[in-house]
């Protein structure tokens, strides 16, 4: 389609031509009318004789005028083939400038306007990433280590957050709609889930967040509350306290000693918010932590500020567990979901900023950790803030929503500093465990890797990432193709 420089430049040229053929045709005129008259003055007895009256005025002879005649046409034709021959040089030379001159605008609109999309595309991209980030953050909040931070006033669901430092015989039951019945786990877990817990299978669809956590005696989860101004608190949770041996948690805040919180109202009210304790807070980041002592059911946890009681915020189950769902292209932190039944799952270690250096826990977790002397720093370097050294049976399990059929990669963000540090072990929707060696770690020991490329149907599929050497895992992201 022709722009409207296209018709200016067109237009352009039709004048120069209409102008160069005026100028010819007028020379050509003038010529004629020069010789003519140089002609007259030349031979002015050509013809017939000039006056009757004058007998002795005879014409030339004929042969000669025509040769003269002959002569000045021969010239004629020559001016006239020298000012043709000029003319289409001339409307060569501006066509060709007018082309040139067209062809030089395009390319440069062309330029620009290719810089102008690609620029956009690359803006677009960019602010999608960005907005993607953004959620996470929301959903992590502002803490530097890319922990959690409660709001008071709030209810948040046990698994809103992570725990600090090293989490020691870490196993939990999380009784969802994918696992309803406590009892199921009490050979492996705890004997008393099957003598009190056998009723409980649909307990799961009254918790605010459609699922609830029973933790063993080694397991804490600690949350990070940002009290807006000093005053009075009230510390809440949700439990499922159904017998006299399956009432109990160890409670701490600001990393004080911890307390033993016997639930002495299970007998009249076993399933619900119940207080721990009323405290006076400064203005400023507070912490709470929750651990395990009995297979107490744990759904939900709230900061409530002096004469509020908390019921406006309370959100509605949806019926559905609380997981963190993948889409392509975003990435997710290692703990920003939680796994299905009986995690089984030994011991993991959180580095961060409360807790830098992993060479400190080498004699009660892993000697290999010794060969990390040199990353103490590393957890500013990663997406969320922190990563996680596993143990051999400990998993964490990912959903991820395809929307379309196609091939999607599948990447880690890992920190593999040596050849006994450096492999995990995959799974994709149940199809047993893949033994992944990450052969980059000679030349690039942290960052994101590909596992493999997968092909995979819409709808939402699986991953677990399971632990096989103390490998460094910060972020998990699977992208479309």
């Amino acid at each position: 389609m022709w722009s409207m420089r296209d018709f200016f430049m067109m237009g352009l040229l039709i004048i120069i031509i209409i102008a160069l053929a005026v100028y010819v045709l007028g020379y050509v005129y003038l010529a004629k009318k020069i010789t003519r008259e140089k002609y007259e003055a030349s031979w002015p007895d050509v013809g017939l004789e000039s006056s009757p009256s004058s007998p002795q005025e005879r014409p030339r002879p004929p042969s000669e005028v025509i040769s003269r005649m002959e002569k000045e046409l021969d010239e004629l034709k020559m001016i006239k083939s020298m000012l043709i021959s000029e003319t289409e040089t001339r409307l060569v030379e501006q066509t060709q400038k007018g082309i040139e001159s067209t062809k030089q605008d395009l390319l440069e609109s062309t330029r620009t306007g290719i810089r102008e999309d690609t620029q956009k595309i690359i803006q677009e991209k960019v602010q999608k990433e960005l907005r993607n980030l953004e959620a996470v953050k929301e959903k992590l909040g502002a803490s530097p280590s890319g922990r959690a931070t409660m709001s008071v006033d709030r209810v948040y669901a046990p698994f809103d957050a992570y725990n600090t430092g090293m989490v020691s015989g870490g196993r939990m039951v999380v009784i969802s709609r994918e696992t309803p019945d406590p009892s199921a786990f009490s050979s492996s877990f705890s004997s008393r889930l099957r003598d009190h817990f056998s009723s409980s299978r649909d307990a799961w669809r009254d918790t605010p967040f459609g699922y609830y956590v029973f933790m063993d005696k080694d397991v804490s989860m600690t949350y990070r509350v940002d009290v807006p101004r000093s005053g009075r608190y009230t510390i809440d949770l949700f439990v499922y306290a159904r017998q006299g041996n399956t009432d109990s948690f160890y409670m701490a805040m600001d990393g004080g000693s911890r307390q033993w919180w016997d639930l002495r109202g299970w007998s009249s009210s076993q399933f619900g918010f119940m207080t721990w304790k009323t405290v006076d807070w400064d203005q400023g980041a507070h912490t709470v932590t929750v651990s395990g002592r009995e297979p107490t059911g744990f759904a939900a946890i709230r900061i409530r500020s002096s004469g509020t009681n908390g019921s406006e915020n309370l959100p509605k189950s949806s019926g559905l567990s609380r997981r963190v769902i993948l889409t392509p292209g975003k990435a997710v932190p290692p703990l920003a979901t939680y796994n299905e039944g009986l995690v089984e799952q030994g011991d993991y270690l959180v580095i961060d900023k409360e807790n830098p250096d992993p060479t400190r826990f080498t004699s009660s977790f892993d000697s290999r950790l010794s060969y990390f002397s040199s990353k103490k720093d590393a957890w500013g370097d990663t997406p969320f803030g922190y990563y996680v050294f596993m143990s051999t049976d400990t998993k964490f399990s990912y959903v991820f929503d395809a929307p379309s059929d196609g091939e999607y990669d599948i990447e880690l963000f890992v920190i593999a500093e040596q050849g006994n540090t450096d492999s995990f072990y995959m799974e994709v929707d149940g199809g047993g465990r893949e033994w992944w060696d990450i052969p980059e770690w000679k030349s690039n020991g942290m960052g994101y890797m590909r596992w493999k490329r997968q092909s995979w149907s819409r709808g939402q599929h699986k991953l677990t990432v399971h632990g096989r050497e103390p490998t460094g895992l910060a972020a998990v992201r699977i992208s479309s193709v």
